[in-house]
C-alpha cells in the first residue's frame, strides 16, 4: 500500500546518506566526497553480531582499504559507536544556527505531530494539513538555500552528490504539498484546474529520480579513476571508493522512486474523477482516506528528514556514514514501520486502494 511504501522510502532515504562535503576543502573550492555507502543487512543480523568486535577501530580511517572491510562490519562499528556515545561530534552543533538549518529542523515537528494525530484519530484535520503544506514548502525553500551554497561535485552524477540531492527537495515537495491541501475540505474549487499539471509534476519528479538514477549509474560504469584519464564524458575522474558509493546512492534513489510511483495512480485518478470521487471516498471510507493523508505527510517528512541527516553529515555532526545508516534503520523500525502495521490492522476495513480507484 502507498502509505507503507512511503515509510520504506523514508527508510531508504536514511540508509543511503548523501556524499560528504569537506568544510575544510570548501573554502578552497574543492569537494571531497569520499565516504562509505553500505548496503543495509537485516536488522536482526546486525544486532546478533557483537559490537565489541569493532571497539576502538574507526572504519572511516582512510588508511583502511574499503575492500578489506565488509559492509556488515561497518554497520557493527556504527552500532558500537552509538552504544559507546561516540556517534556525534557535538562541537559542530553550532554550525546549525543558520536560518535555513533552523527552518529545516523545526519543519519536522509539525509534520511528525500531524502524522501521529491523523493515525490515532483516523480523520483528516483540514486546517492542520494546510499548515503542514506551508511548512513543507518553507522547508524546501531552506533546502534550496543549501543547494545554492553547496558546490557541485563533478565526480558524481546528478542525485549522486549533495548539491543535486538538495535540489531534488523542492521538486518533490511542490506536488506533495499541493496534494496535502487537495484532499482537505477547505481546498478552493477554482484550483481544481491544477489537478492535471500536478499529476504531471508528480509523474515527472518520479521519472526524474528513476531515469536520472539509471543514466547516472551508466555514467559511473564508464568513469575512469584518478590514474586513468578516460572517463564517462561529463564526469571527472574519481577513485573507486567515491564511485562505488555514488553507485549505491543512485540505487537507493531508484528504489525509493519506484515506491513513490505508487502515488501516481492516485493523482491521476483524482485528476480524471475530480472532487466528487474524493468526497465519495471520504464519506464511505473515512479511515482509508485518512491513511492517504498519513502517506502524504510521511512522504514530506521523509523528504525533510533525509535532507536533514545529509546536512548533519555535511557539517560533521555525524562522525561517519555507518552511524547514520544504523540510526536510520533503528529509527524507521521503531517510529515508522511498527506503528504503520499497528494502525493498519486497526483501521483497515477490507477495501484496497486499488478498489477505491474504481469506485465512483
Amino acid at each position: 500500500m502507498a502509505h507503507l511504501a512511503v515509510h520504506l522510502k523514508l527508510c531508504i532515504g536514511f540508509i543511503h546518506p548523501a556524499p560528504q562535503i569537506s568544510n575544510k576543502l570548501l573554502g578552497a573550492g574543492a569537494v571531497d566526497t569520499r565516504t562509505f555507502f553500505p548496503d543495509t543487512p537485516p536488522i536482526l543480523v546486525l544486532l546478533e553480531r557483537s559490537s565489541s568486535q569493532q571497539e576502538g577501530t574507526s572504519l572511516s580511517d582512510p588508511s583502511i582499504s574499503s575492500k578489506e572491510i565488509s559492509e556488515l562490519d561497518r554497520l557493527i562499528n556504527g552500532w558500537s559507536q552509538i552504544t559507546q556515545g561516540k556517534a556525534l561530534d557535538t562541537s559542530n552543533l553550532r554550525k546549525l544556527l543558520t536560518p535555513e538549518d533552523i527552518i529545516a529542523i523545526l519543519a519536522i515537528v509539525p509534520l511528525s505531530v500531524e502524522s501521529v494525530h491523523t493515525a490515532f484519530k483516523g480523520q483528516i484535520t483540514p486546517e492542520s494539513y494546510v499548515l503542514c503544506s506551508v511548512v513543507a514548502m518553507t522547508c524546501s525553500a531552506a533546502h534550496t538555500k543549501m543547494y545554492l551554497d553547496t558546490p557541485r561535485d563533478w565526480r558524481c552524477p546528478r542525485l549522486g552528490e549533495l548539491r543535486t540531492v538538495y535540489q531534488y527537495s523542492p521538486l518533490f515537495s511542490i506536488p506533495f504539498a499541493w496534494m496535502l491541501v487537495r484532499i482537505t475540505s477547505v481546498f478552493p474549487p477554482p484550483l481544481e484546474v491544477l489537478d492535471y499539471p500536478m499529476a504531471m509534476a508528480t509523474t515527472g519528479v518520479t521519472l526524474y529520480g528513476l531515469i536520472g538514477g539509471y543514466i547516472g549509474k551508466r555514467a559511473l560504469d564508464k568513469q575512469g579513476t584518478d590514474t586513468d584519464t578516460a572517463n564517462g564524458g561529463y564526469l571527472l575522474p574519481s577513485d573507486a571508493e567515491t564511485r562505488n558509493g555514488a553507485q549505491l546512492y543512485l540505487t537507493g534513489n531508484i528504489v525509493l522512486n519506484v515506491l513513490v510511483a505508487l502515488f501516481i495512480p492516485f493523482v491521476w485518478v483524482l485528476a480524471f474523477k475530480g472532487t466528487e470521487w474524493w468526497h465519495h471516498v471520504e464519506e464511505n471510507h473515512v479511515n482509508e482516506a485518512a491513511f492517504f493523508g498519513v502517506s502524504i505527510l510521511v512522504a514530506l517528512l521523509g523528504n525533510a528528514s533525509g535532507n536533514l541527516l545529509a546536512r548533519f553529515q555535511q557539517l560533521g555532526i555525524v562522525k561517519n556514514p555507518e552511524v547514520l545508516v544504523v540510526s536510520g534503520i533503528l529509527s524507521n523500525l521503531v517510529l515508522l514501520i511498527m506503528p504503520e502495521v499497528f494502525f493498519n490492522v486497526i483501521y483497515h476495513s477490507g477495501t484496497t486502494e486499488i478498489g477505491l480507484y474504481w469506485e465512483n
